[in-house]
Parts: C-alpha cells; sequence; structure tokens
C-alpha cells in the first residue's frame, strides 16, 4: 500500500462511476446522502477504491432491480464505517460461511451475472491490507456489506 490522505467522499464516488453503467442497465440507483463523507482517512487511495467497487459491483449485481443501493459513513473514534446494502433475497443461511471464499457465487445470482466469484474475496483481503476489515449481514431481504477503515 502506498499511503496517502484521502478525502472518503471522493474514493466512494469514485467507486460508484465505475460501477454506473452496470447499475443503470440493472436499473439499480446508488444513493449516498449529500453532506457526509468530508473525513479524511490515511490510507491507499486505489486499494480502498478496489474494495469498494467490490462490494458495489456485487450490491448491484445481486440486487432486485428497480431497487436501490444505500451507502451510509459513520465517523467512529478509531476510523471510518462504511456500509453498503442492497434490496434483494438475502443470502441463504447454509451459504452465509462462504460468501468471502475464492470463486463463491451465491444462488441468488442472476443468470445473467458477470464475475467468477472472485469479488468479494478481493474486498476482504484488500480491507487486511489496508488494516481493516469487511463484514456482512443478510436478513429480510437486504444485504449490508461493512467496511471499516482505520484513520491511520
Amino acid at each position: 500500500p502506498k499511503p496517502e490522505k484521502v478525502i472518503i467522499r471522493e474514493v466512494i464516488e469514485s467507486a460508484i462511476g465505475r460501477v454506473h453503467d452496470h447499475a443503470r442497465e440493472r436499473k439499480i440507483s446508488i444513493h449516498l446522502p449529500e453532506g457526509i463523507g468530508s473525513e479524511i482517512l490515511e490510507t491507499d487511495r486505489s486499494i480502498l477504491q478496489r474494495v469498494l467497487f467490490e462490494i458495489l459491483d456485487n450490491a448491484v449485481s445481486y440486487g432486485q432491480p428497480n431497487t436501490d443501493v444505500s451507502l451510509k459513513i459513520d465517523k467512529q473514534d478509531e476510523g471510518i464505517l462504511i456500509s453498503i446494502q442492497n434490496t434483494g433475497k438475502s443470502i441463504l443461511e447454509k451459504e452465509l460461511p462462504l460468501v468471502f471464499t475464492k470463486f463463491f457465487r451465491g444462488s441468488g445470482a442472476p443468470e445473467a451475472a458477470p464475475g467468477a466469484g472472485l469479488g468479494l474475496y478481493i474486498a476482504r483481503e484488500y480491507s487486511k491490507l489496508l488494516k481493516g476489515k469487511t463484514w456482512f449481514t443478510s436478513e429480510g431481504g437486504s444485504t449490508t456489506f461493512f467496511v471499516f477503515m482505520p484513520y491511520k
């Protein structure tokens, strides 16, 4: 990693830009509330962008058409918590332990969904490289991925 000072909102907006066309094709809107994300992290911009891109791309791929992907940013004492939530089918309980494994594709994926089942594995490993962590919850027809990044 090559740490530099980055404004978290700029990194998130860049990742959103990379999935914009895919989201438009699937009729999914991505919402990042105005006025948040001005916090500064000292991290590797391109690696963090890749983490967020992989999770956003997954949220769009597995989300139901004509729904939203919502992002939140929470400032915490030790760092920033980013949550990315989609609406669709919850992940099956038997598949929960497999989500971050290489080449795993959930049964809820649309048949035409691109990918080889590496995106979430990459996101988690890159998060670790930046001394952060990635996890998720899935219930009631929505899945939320969380990315925690320390300030330094």
